[in-house]
């Protein structure tokens, strides 16, 4: 803005400059009448650009939510509340990416904003995906001339947009075996399972049903077949955990891992296995039962809200600390880094790493590595 400001400034000048030299060496009423004209001009408009200024409110309407790599249109709103229009309204949004903390600067312009409200379109585009927050930054109500600028007073509020990953369909084997809860004292109350010590839910018999299931006791007090649904533990099953905070992968590595965790964890719901779905927050970290695969298209939004947290533990120290770790039978860990961790690793855990593998990372046969331009040709075929 700065630099049209400049621009202006020299063409007004020029102009002027032009206008007394004519005059001076014509000695013309027309030349004195111009220059009188322009000066009036630029006052005027100066002044209705400062008073119009204290009378614009501005804010943005974009889409809640937008796919990679698309282009989305918005809307400026621009109110004018007084009777003097504004005759160039300049002004600027900032656009941050808060999964892979990318930033950009939007500017748009506008002229002629009479009384009442006047829209204008603005588009929008992300090539990678995570949680974009629209901030304002400079707002100017500007003369017609562009060299008077008077900030504006009614601002607009922050607006944000998710760009959801795109997800790929893995070949992935699933070797979750059947979890029975001898020492889980925690179970799903939406969602049925195999634990037979635990009932779920009572129904009437049904062909095909097992003689194991039947509610003998219960069925000679009713006089019908009652059948028990087994239930199913929430502790000793599986968890997905991406942690943000372990090593850099810069942009490309943060909507690399979104897309394959995303990817992973809807191939574990179309399968139906329970499982819990954890990331990095920060400082904190967040856990998430997911039932269901509505469970699982609320949960991925609110993990791309944030991206690596330069001070924030590495996700490993977060679920030991926690004592949330033993109550998983299987880890599947996502990260841009192993070195860090390489402590945690045992059991029946599995590694999904986005960077190169170095000396000793190759860890039992447990650990993926891939990156962020072959993870849907390196993560074909994936055993969990």
């Amino acid at each position: 803005m700065k630099k049209e400001t400049v621009r202006s400034w020299v063409i007004l000048i020029s102009l002027a400059i032009l206008l007394v030299a004519g005059l001076l060496i014509t000695g013309s009423f027309a030349f004195k009448a111009a220059l009188i004209f322009l000066a009036a001009l630029v006052l005027i408009s100066g002044i209705m650009a400062y008073v119009s200024s204290k009378e614009l409110e501005i804010w943005v309407t974009a889409p809640a939510t937008m796919e990679k790599g698309e282009e989305h249109t918005g809307k400026i709103v621009i109110k004018n509340k007084g009777y003097v229009p504004a005759l160039n309204i300049k002004g600027e949004i900032k656009a941050i990416n808060q999964l892979t903390g990318e930033e950009a600067l939007k500017t748009f312009k506008t002229k002629g904003v009479s009384r009442g409200i006047t829209e204008t379109d603005i588009s929008f585009s992300s090539v990678r995906c995570g949680y974009i927050r629209l901030s304002p930054g400079n707002m100017y109500s500007c003369d017609w001339f562009g060299i008077f600028r008077f900030p504006v007073r009614g601002k607009m509020q922050e607006k944000t947009i998710s760009v959801l990953p795109e997800t790929f369909v893995p070949d992935i084997h699933i070797q979750v075996p059947a979890v029975f809860a001898d020492d889980a004292d925690v179970w799903s109350q939406v969602k049925k399972g195999n634990d037979i010590t635990e009932i779920f839910a009572l129904r009437e018999y049904v062909p095909g049903d097992k003689l194991s299931t039947i509610h003998w006791k219960l069925s000679g007090k009713r006089n019908e077949l009652i059948v028990k649904e087994p239930s199913l533990p929430v502790e000793k099953s599986v968890l997905l955990f991406w942690d943000k905070n372990s090593g850099d992968g810069g942009p490309d590595g943060a909507d690399a891992m979104a897309e394959v965790v995303s990817s992973v964890a809807q191939r574990l719901s179309e399968e139906e296995v329970l499982f819990t779905f954890g990331w990095t927050e920060g400082s904190t970290m967040s856990m998430e039962e997911i039932e269901y695969k509505d469970d699982l298209l609320d949960a991925i939004p609110r993990m791309i809200k944030t991206g690596k947290d330069k001070d924030g533990d590495p996700g490993w120290r977060m679920l030991k600390d926690s004592g949330k770790y033993g109550h998983f039978s299987k880890v599947v860990y996502f990260s841009s880094d192993i070195t860090e961790f390489e402590p945690f690793c045992g059991g029946q855990n599995i590694f999904l790493i986005c960077g190169d593998m170095g000396p000793g990372d190759d860890i039992a046969g447990r650990t993926y590595f891939y990156a962020p331009g072959d993870y849907k040709e390196v993560l074909k075929d994936i055993e969990l």
